[in-house]
């Protein structure tokens, strides 16, 4: 009987090494582009158009001009930015089993300028609007409460010179409505010492997160039906921008999708940490005197390369800790 046996245990060897090797080439090649292997063409139509959406508005830039007609970026210590609010009205919009959040936003912006120059010269302003808004409506700009005739709306912003005398004050007020997705961004000066007093109102939906590379939130306080982000700093010196992130709904291909990055790398190593699985359960049996065939070390790494495939799955369904537990 042993003649017989030993071809069978090669071929069973043979079997189990040729399903180890492809189910980690399999993991391997489903892991390099989740998002083609999880989603219709249409689904990922519809979340590359709505991720071009976040709204990323920039403060207004103030420029002097000169006798000579150049523009010169106005001092910050004659502008002073008393109060940015951001109110954004939030859902949940699905198509195909994907779903994304969508919001109206309701920007105000007040910017006191105070110049305190020794001589009257012009001051411009240009408020730009972000390049992918779809609907923009409502825009004003009103000066100290009234909406001045030499004023200028595009769709690429707002422009308007006033000429001001030492010691002269503007109030300015610029508001607009338009919609976005996904994120909300707002974005400050740099590296200049400036009051920072501005608060994003989230209606409908509660659950935003502020991601590490912004402005860190001085206050966020939940609301009946919602939630309120506020930014307030005096004489901060600027080196971030304020974003916020609204809450997502995810669906299991999302999911899945969304942990790409990692399961990349977890692929690269699963062969490596097949080998040391089975080599330190060799070396456990090793030391307690037991003897397994070479098909059974190949089904344990069987076992342990399905976890990875297992893993992606299951993390479809629960966050990724617990998925990794249950795999």
């Amino acid at each position: 009987m042993q003649p017989h046996r030993r071809p069978r245990s090669l071929l069973a060897s043979g079997i189990l090494l040729l399903g180890l090797v492809g189910v980690l080439i399999f993991n391997l090649v489903i892991v390099i582009d989740l998002p083609s292997r999880v989603y219709t063409t249409k689904q990922l139509a519809y979340l590359d158009y709505n991720r071009s959406r976040s709204i990323s508005q920039m403060a207004p830039s103030w420029n002097i001009i000169t006798d000579e007609g150049i523009a010169q970026p106005a001092l910050l210590s004659y502008i002073r930015e008393n109060r940015v609010r951001a109110s954004l009205d939030a859902r949940y919009e699905e198509l195909d089993g994907v779903s994304v959040t969508v919001y109206d936003l309701d920007f105000r912006g007040e910017y006191h300028l105070v110049y305190d120059g020794l001589a009257s010269t012009i001051v411009e302003l240009f408020f730009p609007f972000p390049d992918n808004l779809e609907t923009l409506h409502e825009v004003r700009l009103l000066v100290d409460g009234e909406e001045p005739s030499e004023v200028q709306y595009t769709t690429g912003g707002i422009n308007w010179q006033t000429e001001l005398r030492p010691g002269e004050e503007r109030q300015v007020l610029i508001t607009y409505q338009a919609d976005g997705a996904n994120s909300f961004a707002y974005r400050l000066y740099q590296g200049q010492r400036s009051d920072v007093d501005l608060a994003i109102t989230v209606v409908g939906l509660t659950g935003s997160t502020v991601p590490r590379t912004s402005l860190p939130t001085t206050s966020h306080e939940a609301t009946g039906d919602g939630e309120i982000l506020t930014w307030d700093y005096a004489g901060l010196i600027v080196d971030r921008d304020v974003q916020l992130t609204l809450p997502a709904r995810l669906s299991f291909a999302q999911r899945i999708a969304g942990l790409q990055d990692e399961f990349r790398v977890l692929a690269g190593l699963a062969p490596f940490l097949v080998a040391l699985f089975l080599v330190s359960l060799a070396t456990l049996f090793h030391l307690g005197r037991v003897r397994l065939g070479l098909e059974s070390y190949l089904l344990a790494g069987c076992g342990m390369a399905l976890f990875f495939p297992l893993l992606i799955f299951t993390s479809g369904l629960v966050d990724l800790v617990p998925a990794a537990l249950i795999a």
